[in-house]
């Protein structure tokens, strides 16, 4: 028969009846014979000595703890595994020899592995899945977590370290009977009822030493690093002697993972006294350092770790009874590869219904909104309920859950349904462990990952973005025009953000050097200064003319997990039409991300037909390539007499806003029109379906000018008619402005 291992809490006694599947006991004295002095007593490293016989009588084999006596002469006696005093406070007194058999070497089992499920855990440490379920915790005693079940599912991955020491085994030995109650003695007892007094198991021994267990939740920054950050954990975590070259290899690890990645350490222990000093923080470093410590520690401070148990069938005296009153007990051997099933199960709606909580108060705080999911493929039902009958109901049909705090609540009704219909199942196993193996039996859950596509999607709501437009005089060549205006962030940042200017409109001379760019400064947390620029050369003339301009502008935070954004300036050569520049991205994507890119600034000279095009391409996961280009088309009256000249474009700079492709609450795109003079061009947007539940906050800004020289250049971008499915355009020129085209690109915010 294997040996069969529950841990160990105070309640337990020798000889009581324990239902190894729910880990609980039952009876007391289901077992009697045996005899433990210590039973209820702590097991302490203090000094051991004999209990004095009486006279004539043989020693007695007991030992037991004493205070020394400081009087007293000490002798030592060295024995194979540890030293132990003894203390003379009678020189004529007789001592028993001490032996070794109270601390025996040491067995010690060092473990480090990967686990993808809670089951895995529980397996490990001989813990119930059935009490897991019961109590919504990974737990070996119904008292406390041994792991924190929502940081393992939340995590990229999970390892788990133990230590376990044995220093003694205590199998008693003595005749052993089983002893019924009176009332049972003489009547006939069903499986289900002998069970539930008397369990399946009786404790019939503990184990004494040490269980060091850890698990470590390792959440990736870079999920791109998932593989890399797997393979220096392993490293990391190992708790043997490694040589000179193995311990760099392991400290090298261990930088490594601290800065890829978050570390979530669960620690439980028994034995061993106190591992560390009080104030000192769990880390992968400490960690490591007393699994090693760990045997040396319990060899000072052991204490009993598991509870031996024992079936009844085991015991001649049941055996003889059970043949005239009873059946067996029930047998859960078969039961605990779906125990083990239905503990991840339930584990899996724990997450749920966390999160669930979580987008209830993200609603209240409008920090997210939710968008109905959309219709599965196939059809998902509600697991059937047996009735009390014993027939089976038919399946409830669910559909998806509505985007609000009715749907939502609707939600999490069904989830806590989900997970009593769970429990009701563990009790179902615990009075009927056949039911396991029952391959007709109707399933008793509903896949978590099934149940998830019900759910609302999560959209979170970008920290404030906005729009804004100023309008100024002019700037003659007497005044360096630098209009500004002061704009507030709220809710305010912790730290500075990044800023993106784009251009949304600008009016502009066209008898002098149209010249114009869009600055952001003084960034903090809660406002930054916006400055519309115009400049003149101080070799040239002081002519530029600004009569107003508008621009559209985008709050990122630094460090954001999904946007990034930058700028460049060009500064032309004289001599090259299009021009590129290789962008690198801060933080590489897993995927290639979308771009958007904005103009922000141009300088034209004058007389010549004004024209720009910013945008992105050879896009990848590290970077993109930036355009800004100019062009001469095929001759035209105006162009022809500026022979010799190809284009007017002197300096021009962009913004470029990448964020991550498939992005929940966000979408972008470009619209282009040829107008004709003076006429701009319309149309509209649609979104991609289910992409916003609420109109969305929509920011378009110029990616393309084309206009002639022969009028003022007022030309602008706008939105209008904005819904969730879509919006309309205007592109193109004002106030009689000969624009030819007027293209823009934008992007759409849940």
């Amino acid at each position: 028969m294997a040996l069969i291992l529950v841990p160990y809490n105070n309640a337990m006694r020798l000889g009581q009846g324990f239902n190894s599947y729910t880990q609980e006991i039952c009876i007391d004295n289901a077992v009697i014979g045996i005899t433990d002095e210590e039973d209820s007593q702590p097991i302490v490293p203090n000094p051991l000595v004999s209990i004095a016989a009486p006279d004539g009588a043989a020693p007695s084999a007991t030992l037991a703890p004493t205070t020394p006596d400081p009087n007293a002469s000490t002798e030592v006696v060295k024995t194979s595994s540890v030293t132990v005093p003894i203390t003379k406070s009678d020189p004529n007194k007789t001592l028993l020899p001490m032996t070794v058999d109270k601390y025996p070497s040491q067995i010690v089992t060092y473990t480090s592995k990967y686990v993808n499920k809670i089951s895995d855990v529980t397996n490990s440490l001989n813990i119930s899945g059935a009490l897991s379920i019961k109590y919504g915790s990974i737990q070996g005693d119904a008292s406390g977590s041994y792991v924190d079940s929502d940081t393992f599912q939340n995590s990229d991955m999970n390892f788990l370290i133990t230590v376990k020491v044995t220093n003694q085994t205590i199998n008693v030995k003595d005749n052993l009977a089983f002893w019924p109650l009176n009332s049972d003695r003489d009547q006939s007892l069903a499986p289900a009822d002998f069970t539930r007094k008397y369990g399946d198991c009786f404790i019939s021994g503990f184990q004494e030493g040490g269980q060091f267990s850890a698990v470590v939740s390792i959440t990736a920054l870079d999920k791109s690093q998932l593989t890399d950050i797997k393979a220096a954990a392993h490293i990391a975590l190992q708790t043997t002697v490694a040589d000179v070259e193995g311990n760099a290899e392991i400290a090298s690890s261990k930088s490594e993972l601290n800065k890829n990645s978050q570390v979530d350490i669960s620690i439980n222990w028994s034995g061993g006294g106190q591992l560390k000093e009080g104030s000192e923080q769990w880390t992968v470093d400490t960690l490591t350092e007393v699994a090693v410590r760990f045997p040396d520690l319990v060899a000072m401070c052991p204490q009993r770790t598991h509870a031996i148990l024992t079936k009844y069938t085991a015991l001649r005296g049941y055996l003889e009874w059970q043949a005239q009153n009873t059946l067996p007990p029930l047998n859960y051997e078969m039961s605990n590869l779906y125990t083990d099933e239905l503990l991840d199960v339930y584990m899996g709606y724990k997450v749920i219904w966390e999160s669930l909580h979580n987008e209830l108060q993200g609603l209240d705080t409008k920090t997210m909104q939710l968008q109905v999911a959309p219709t599965p493929s196939k059809p998902i039902a509600m697991p059937k309920i047996q009735q009390s009958d014993k027939s089976w109901s038919q399946p409830t049909p669910l559909a998806p859950f509505d985007a609000d705090y009715d749907g939502l609540d609707t939600a999490l009704q069904t989830c806590r349904s989900l997970m009593v219909g769970i429990v009701q199942e563990i009790q179902n196993l615990t009075q009927d462990p056949a039911i396991a193996t029952d391959v007709t039996r109707p399933v008793a859950y509903l896949r978590p990952q099934i149940f998830q596509m019900l759910l609302p999607t999560v959209i979170p709501i970008i920290p404030y973005k906005g729009l804004s437009s100023i309008l100024s005089g002019t700037a003659q060549s007497s005044n360096l025009a630098d209009r500004q205006q002061h704009l507030a962030i709220s809710p305010p940042y912790l730290a500075p953000p990044q800023v993106a200017l784009g251009l949304t409109s600008f009016a502009l001379g066209h008898l002098t050097n149209p010249r114009l760019n869009l600055i952001a400064d003084k960034i903090a947390g809660d406002s930054f200064d916006f400055h519309a620029n115009t400049w003149f050369l101080a070799t040239g003339p002081q002519d530029t003319v600004l009569n107003g301009c508008g621009a559209a502008y985008l709050e990122i935070p630094l460090g954001d997990a999904d946007f990034q954004c930058g700028d460049w300036t060009y500064q032309s050569d004289g001599l090259s039409v299009a021009n590129t520049k290789a962008i690198t991205f801060a933080r590489p994507y897993a995927t290639p991300p979308q771009v958007v890119v904005w103009l922000k600034g141009v300088d034209w000279t004058a007389s010549v037909n004004y024209r720009v095009k910013v945008y992105a391409d050879a896009i990848t996961t590290n970077g993109c390539t930036l355009h800004i280009s100019t062009w001469f088309p095929p001759a035209t009256p105006v162009d022809q007499q500026k022979a010799g000249v190809s284009w007017s474009l002197n300096y021009a700079s962009c913004t470029w806003i990448a964020y991550t492709t498939g992005l929940p609450g966000v979408a972008s795109g470009v619209t282009f029109n040829i107008n004709s003079f003076g006429q701009p061009g319309t149309g509209s947007v649609t979104f991609p379906p289910s992409t916003f539940v609420n109109p969305p906050r929509v920011l378009s800004a110029i990616a393309y000018v084309d206009v002639a020289c022969t009028g003022d250049i007022d030309v602008a971008t706008t939105t209008s008619n904005i819904t969730k499915e879509g919006f309309s355009w205007t592109n193109g020129g004002r106030n009689g402005s000969p624009c030819l085209a007027l293209g823009s690109a934008w992007i759409a915010l849940a």
